[in-house]
């Protein structure tokens, strides 16, 4: 099977969306960054079909902790322009096993690959590469909506479903673990 991508327009009228799969894991994302994860009937991440403003999804922010400078790693949910001015260089890809964001902004480069594994996890790496002539502080962080429960009852009552969902730091492994009571 060829692994070629196939570039897809960044800011496209109609938002165009790859599914990956592995296992009893999925994931929807469109060419803006957009969509959700799934695990067998339930839905990991909040989303909503929405053509227009297609801002549901699991999100990387970054900032520039000089200036105060911050975009994100896709083109939503910040926009395709990082504060009100154009990115320098933006492409989206789609593989057959990977989705591949690149972006340029500020004299950053960021390449965020987006995939499942083999064995059904979600994987996110980001790329970055300091294009500027001085050094960089960055902060990158990340954003989801957890659900843990079937996507239809979650869009019946959101904010109830919220209640249940609890979260807990784990230092050790520097993660966040969420369950559903």
């Amino acid at each position: 099977v060829p692994s070629s991508p196939w570039h897809v327009p960044v800011d496209s009228p109609i938002p165009q969306v790859h599914v990956l799969s592995q296992a009893e894991t999925s994931l929807v994302i469109s060419n803006a960054g957009s969509g959700y994860s799934r695990w067998r009937e339930f839905a990991l991440t909040r989303w909503h079909a929405d053509a227009t403003l297609d801002q549901w999804g699991t999100w990387i922010y970054v900032q520039d902790r000089e200036s105060g400078a911050l975009w994100s790693a896709t083109c939503q949910p910040m926009g395709c322009a990082s504060d009100g001015q154009a990115s320098d260089h933006q492409e989206v890809l789609f593989y057959p096993h990977k989705v591949e964001f690149q972006r340029s902004d500020h004299g950053i480069s960021l390449r965020t690959g987006i995939t499942v594994s083999t064995d059904g996890v979600e994987i996110r790496r980001v790329n970055i590469l300091n294009e500027s002539d001085h050094p960089r502080q960055l902060k990158l962080t990340s954003y989801g909506e957890v659900v843990l429960a079937n996507q239809a009852d979650d869009r019946r009552h959101p904010a109830f479903n919220k209640l249940f969902i609890e979260s807990e730091y784990l230092p050790k492994q520097n993660a966040l673990l969420f369950r559903r009571r």
